[in-house]
């Protein structure tokens, strides 16, 4: 399991930095980061608003990684396509 998560983990990575997503991951980090001390100093009225704003941010990363996301559904049937090919 744990090589399964590497191996994940991995390809995830190259596919990010070959793509705008690792400009817009740099982005996500620091905004990670800034979550994690107000946390730490419990500063709950942000806290309070980051998770108002959970939502709105998860449909707003799918329609910014959009193209990204397109293609690499795109690759991965194309890949699955050739797996079933050749088991016949």
């Amino acid at each position: 399991q744990i090589l399964l998560i590497a191996i994940f983990v991995y390809y995830l990575m190259v596919w990010i930095k070959n793509t705008r997503a690792y400009t817009l991951l740099k982005g996500v980090l620091i905004v990670s980061v800034f979550l994690i001390i107000a946390a730490v100093l419990r500063m709950d009225t942000i806290l309070w608003i980051c998770q108002q704003l959970s939502v709105v941010a998860i449909t707003g990363v799918l329609v910014i990684f959009q193209p990204e996301l397109r293609r690499a559904l795109e690759q991965l049937g194309e890949k699955n396509d050739v797996v079933k090919s050749d088991s016949f």
